[in-house]
């Protein structure tokens, strides 16, 4: 893949995104060829995404943390994904089924830092 080409798996994924439907596989031209790719490629796609109706980036969150997610989506570790200030409720919302791809219930772990942390070169 090329870097002309990488451009494109963002804006597709930002483009898909408001459709309300599963995101179909990247064409093999467009497919991000290992992991830290895709991430670069996510970063790009969330500065589309959250320059629309999803906003800004307020968060991050972890998924498929365990092996049971990770062998029914076929990945061999966890993912990493930022959260939108529009999913963001901060009190009780009535939301409606049809604005969600594959709606369903899961345990939330939710960490609000009064501040920043500053960088360090071991994890926290």
């Amino acid at each position: 893949m090329n870097a002309e080409e990488q451009l494109h798996a963002p804006q597709f994924s930002a483009e898909h995104r408001p459709s309300k439907r599963p995101l179909p596989a990247l064409a093999s031209a467009i497919r991000p060829l290992d992991v830290d790719i895709g991430y670069a490629l996510q970063v790009l796609a969330n500065e589309r995404l959250s320059q629309g109706e999803l906003g800004k980036v307020v968060g991050h969150q972890v998924g498929a943390t365990n092996s049971v997610l990770q062998q029914r989506l076929c990945i061999p570790h966890p993912v990493a994904g930022e959260v939108f200030a529009a999913i963001v409720h901060q009190r009780n919302a009535s939301l409606r089924h049809a604005d969600y791809v594959r709606p369903g219930f899961e345990c939330e772990v939710v960490v609000q830092l009064g501040q920043d942390l500053p960088p360090r070169s071991a994890p926290y």
